[in-house]
This record gives structure tokens, sequence and C-alpha cells, in this order.
């Protein structure tokens, strides 16, 4: 019961979050076919705000997913009430950061950057959510 209302409250306190929710509000806008691999190499001369705003919401969004997954593997979190909730976001974050995650583990040498993010996404991507449709 504890951990089913730690996440309640973890969604609810998602929807509050304004760093949040104005991240998630940038990603949405993106053009269908931008890559988050565009905003990795983004020095300071070519940062211009939407750019610098991407950059930042990336990161929040990773971030967060990360900790996420890592509430989730211990324990802290309901996976299922999580997934049945945030399910396409999770996902559709995944599929756009996977090039960036990659690239910047290659870069860095560090194989575990946003690892438990990752676990998370390939266990949901092998369990798709199910409709609730009886067809």
């Amino acid at each position: 019961m504890q951990r089913q209302r730690a996440t309640i409250d973890l969604l609810l306190q998602e929807n509050q979050d304004k760093e949040l929710t104005n991240a998630m509000l940038i990603i949405a806008k993106l053009p269908k076919n931008a890559s988050f691999l565009d905003y990795l190499d983004v020095s300071e001369e070519e940062q211009n705000e939407h750019k610098k705003a991407t950059k930042n919401a990336i990161r929040t969004l990773l971030n967060r997913y990360e900790f996420i997954a890592l509430g989730i593997k211990y324990g802290a979190f309901e996976e299922r009430i999580y997934k049945e909730l945030q399910y396409s976001n999770v996902m559709n974050v995944w599929i756009n950061a996977k090039p960036l995650i990659m690239e910047l583990r290659r870069r860095k040498n560090k194989n575990t950057y946003f690892q438990e993010f990752e676990q998370l996404a390939d266990k949901w991507g092998k369990d798709p959510l199910k409709s609730h449709k009886n067809t």
C-alpha cells in the first residue's frame, strides 16, 4: 500500500512540477523528424533560447525517467500503476533519446549513463501495454 501511495504521489507531483511539465511541452513541440542527438553538441555560440531550452528539457526528462526507473527497480514505486499511466510517454522519450544516450556513453566511455531507464524501456518494450477493450 505504501508503494502504491508513493506512486500516486509521484504522479501527482509530476503534474505540478513546472520544470517537468515545461520540459514535456518543449519535447512535444519538436518536429517529428527531430533527433535528440542534434542537441548533444550545441556550442555556446550556437545556443539560442530554443536550443538551450530543448537541451535542458531533454536532460530533465532523462534524469526524471532514470530516477523513476531506479525507484521501480528497488520497489519504491509500483510499476504497474506507473506503466498504465505513463507507458507512451516513457517509451516515446526512450525511442528519441536512445541514439543520444548511446553516443554519450561512447564519448565518455561510460556505459552506466541512464542504464536504469534503458532497462525499464527494454522490459516494457518486451511487454507492451495492452488494451482493455474486449475485441
